[in-house]
């Protein structure tokens, strides 16, 4: 929570000074958005171990090599595309996240993810 807090907080620095002088702080908008990342994440991590039973109907998890590694990989997998996003999108263009090789990568390895979490509901 304190760093979906955090994330949104240096988005709103980079925003208002942007909002004056029309260059903004990159660094803040840099780490505000990884920060953002990092913390979805770790709710994704929290409602996959809630979903497999963690800390509601037993203390030791089955397959836990597989979740974390799995959620290691959807971490350094959502950064490099963050980072891929930043490089190759032109800031003059007025293009989305989720228009480009990097959104729709993005949103396939989150629905193979959702997939893999209703999966572990039943």
């Amino acid at each position: 929570m304190f760093l979906q807090f955090l994330g949104i907080f240096l988005n709103v620095v980079h925003v208002l000074k942007f909002a004056f002088d029309g260059v903004g702080v990159e660094k803040c908008d840099m780490v505000g958005n990884l920060a953002a990342i990092v913390s979805e994440c770790l709710m994704i991590l929290m409602l996959l171990l809630i979903a497999k039973g963690w800390t509601i109907t037993r203390m030791v998890m089955k397959c836990k090599l597989l979740t974390f590694a799995v959620w290691a990989a959807y971490l350094c997998f959502d950064i490099f595309l963050f980072v891929w996003n930043r490089v190759e999108i032109d800031v003059i263009e007025d293009i989305d996240e989720y228009q480009t090789w990097p959104g729709w990568l993005t949103l396939s390895f989150r629905l193979s993810i959702m997939v893999w979490f209703l999966l572990e509901l039943r």
